[in-house]
C-alpha cells in the first residue's frame, strides 16, 4: 500500500493513527490466525502429531526443530501471529503517515521468517498464500517473509518448492518499485549492523554493488553453479549422443539466430543466480555435497585418509586445497553428473528478487529473462580453490574460522577451548615431523597431544592490542586484515610470558 506524504504530526494524532491501526488489526484477527498452518491445532481440529507432520522433516534447519516432546505448538502459533499483527500495525501506520516504529519492523519480519521456516514445503506454500491475501499489509512486507521463506527453504527436489517460487517470482505480485524497496533495506539494515563483522561486510559490499548496476540501468552478468548430466546441453533443445561427443539431430539453435540462441537456457534452469562467480563454484560444491549424501557414498581414496590424519590447525593452505580437491573429484564421479558454472545476462529491470545477506548475493530473474553468455564445465581443483577464497564469507562464528598453519606467518590450536597463537616460524619443523608421524599412522593426535600444546605455549605470542579474537563471537573484518599480511602480522606481535601449567 502506498503511504501517505510523512509530514509533522502531533502527538494527539500519532496516536490517533496508532489506535487506528490497530483497530484495524483487531478486526483482522480471525483472518491473520488462519494464516497459521497451526491454526487447526489451535481450535482443537487437528492433534498434535498432525500438527507436527506439518513441519520440515530434511536439511539444515531441522537441527533448530524442537523434539515431538519438547516443542510447544501454541507457542509458535502465537508467536507467528502476533509478529504478523505487529508488522500489519506498524504498515497501516506508515500508510497514515507515521513512521516512528518502522525499524522495529526487523524484528517482526525474522520471527515471522523462522516460524514459517519450521514448515515443510507444503505448509510453507499455502501459508505463504493466505500472506500473499493479507492486504492491509505492504508489499514491501509481503516480498520480505514471502522470498525470505523461499530463500531458508531446504528441499530443493519439492513439488512444492516449485510452487513457492512461482508464488514469489513467477506471479507478478511485487511490481520493480518493490523490489528496489526490498533492496534498499537490506542495505540500510546491513549498513547499521556492519561494525567489524567481517560477513555483514561483505554483505554490505554486494548490496551496494547491486545497487549501483541497477542505477546504472545496463545489461549485468551473473553467474549459476549448477549439476547437469554427461548428456544434457546448457544452451538449444536436444540431447548430446551415446558418444557424449556430438548432438543429436533434434538439437535446435545455433549461434546465427542470434538473441534468441542466447536466450534458449536448456539444462540448469532456475531463478537463483550470483553477483559473483566464485559463489557459483561454490553452489556446485554444494550440490554435490547434497546429492552425495543422499546417496550414502562413503569417501574412499588412501591420500585423503593420510590427509584427514592431520588436525585441521596443522593443515597448510595446499593441504586443505588437496583434501578438499579429492573430495569434490570423488562426488563428481559418485554422483555421475558434470558441475558448470553458467555466466548469463540480464536486464536489471527485470530483476524479481535479491536476498544479499546471507553471504552469496543472490538474485532472482527468471529463466526466459537470461541470455546464456558463457558456461564451462568446471574441475574439482577449481571448485575446491574457489570455496576455499571464499568461505570467510559464509563463516558466522570464529569457532569454524579457516586458518592454515602458515610457516612463515601465525598459527592457532584451541585448548580447552582457548585459543593460543604461535609464530609458524618457530615451530613448523617439529610441525612437519608430527604431521609425518599422524599421516604414516606411527602416531594419533591424542598420543601427540601434549607435545602440540607444549610447543604452541613455548611459542605463544599474544595479538596486537587493537585485534580482539574470541571463538564465540563472528570474524572481524580488522582480524581477517591482520592476519592476511604476513610481514605487518609478524612485526605487531609481541612475545607471550609463557604459562604455567
Amino acid at each position: 500500500m502506498p503511504s501517505k506524504t510523512t509530514k509533522r504530526i502531533s502527538r494527539k494524532e500519532k496516536q490517533k493513527i496508532k489506535d487506528e491501526a490497530d483497530n484495524i488489526v483487531i478486526s483482522n484477527t480471525d483472518k491473520i490466525e488462519r494464516v497459521s498452518p497451526f491454526y487447526d491445532f489451535i481450535n482443537k481440529r487437528e492433534q498434535k502429531p498432525a500438527a507436527y507432520n506439518r513441519l520440515l522433516k530434511v536439511g539444515d534447519f531441522t537441527k533448530n526443530i524442537p523434539s515431538y516432546e519438547e516443542i510447544d505448538i501454541n507457542e509458535i502459533h502465537n508467536d507467528l501471529v502476533d509478529g504478523l499483527k505487529r508488522i500489519s500495525a506498524i504498515d497501516i501506520e506508515i500508510h497514515n503517515g507515521l513512521i516512528d516504529n518502522i525499524n522495529k519492523q526487523d524484528e517482526f519480519y525474522k520471527v515471522v521468517a523462522y516460524i514459517i521456516a519450521f514448515c515443510d514445503a507444503k505448509n510453507k506454500y499455502f501459508t505463504l498464500k493466505k500472506i500473499q491475501a493479507l492486504d492491509f499489509i505492504s508489499n514491501k512486507s509481503r516480498a520480505i517473509i514471502m522470498h525470505d521463506t523461499y530463500y531458508q527453504n531446504d528441499e530443493t527436489e519439492s513439488e512444492w518448492t516449485y510452487k513457492i517460487g512461482e508464488i514469489c517470482f513467477a506471479s507478478n505480485i511485487f511490481d520493480y518499485a518493490t523490489i528496489l524497496d526490498k533492496i534498499e533495506y537490506e542495505m540500510l539494515f546491513l549498513k547499521n549492523q556492519q561494525g567489524e563483522n567481517i560477513k555483514i561486510h561483505f554483505c554490505y559490499s554486494e548490496v551496494k554493488q547491486l545497487q549501483k548496476l541497477i542505477e546504472i540501468g545496463e545489461p549485468f552478468s551473473v553467474y549459476r553453479g549448477v549439476l547437469i548430466k554427461p548428456e544434457e546441453m546448457i544452451r538449444g533443445t536436444g540431447k548430446r549422443t551415446e558418444d557424449l561427443k556430438s548432438v543429436e539431430e533434434d538439437y535446435v539453435g545455433r549461434k546465427s539466430d542470434g538473441d534468441e540462441f542466447y536466450r534458449n537456457w536448456n539444462a540448469g534452469k532456475g531463478v537463483s543466480l550470483t553477483l559473483t562467480k566464485e559463489t557459483a563454484y561454490f553452489f556446485c560444491y554444494w550440490n554435490l555435497h547434497k546429492r552425495a549424501s543422499e546417496i550414502n557414498y562413503k569417501l574412499k581414496s588412501e591420500e585423503l585418509k593420510r590427509l584427514t590424519r592431520i588436525i585441521e590447525p596443522l593443515r597448510t593452505k595446499e593441504e586443505i586445497l588437496r583434501k578438499d580437491t579429492i573430495i569434490t573429484s570423488e562426488m563428481i564421479d559418485a554422483v555421475g553428473l558434470n558441475p558448470v558454472v553458467i555466466e548469463l545476462t540480464i536486464n536489471p529491470k527485470e530483476i524479481v528478487g535479491a536476498k544479499i545477506d546471507k553471504g552469496e548475493g543472490e538474485v532472482n530473474i527468471l529463466p526466459e529473462n537470461c541470455k546464456v553468455k558463457h558456461y564451462e564445465l568446471v574441475n574439482s581443483a577449481s571448485i575446491a580453490e574457489n570455496c576455499y577464497n571464499t568461505s570467510i564469507r559464509r563463516t558466522s562464528s570464529n569457532k569454524n574460522l579457516l586458518i592454515p598453519f602458515d610457516k612463515n606467518g601465525i598459527t592457532c590450536l584451541v585448548v580447552e577451548g582457548k585459543p593460543i597463537f604461535a609464530d609458524g616460524s618457530k615451530i613448523y619443523e617439529r610441525i612437519d615431523a608430527i604431521k609425518n608421524e599422524l599421516q604414516e599412522g606411527k602416531a594419533s593426535v591424542y598420543n601427540k597431544e601434549d607435545e602440540l600444546i607444549n610447543l604452541y605455549r613455548e611459542n605463544e605470542i599474544r595479538l596486537p592490542k587493537n585485534i580482539r579474537f574470541d571463538l564465540n563471537a563472528t570474524p572481524t573484518k580488522t582480524f581477517y586484515e591482520w592476519l592476511k599480511n604476513p610481514v605487518k602480522k609478524m612485526t605487531e606481535v609481541k612475545r607471550s610470558k609463557k604459562r604455567g601449567f
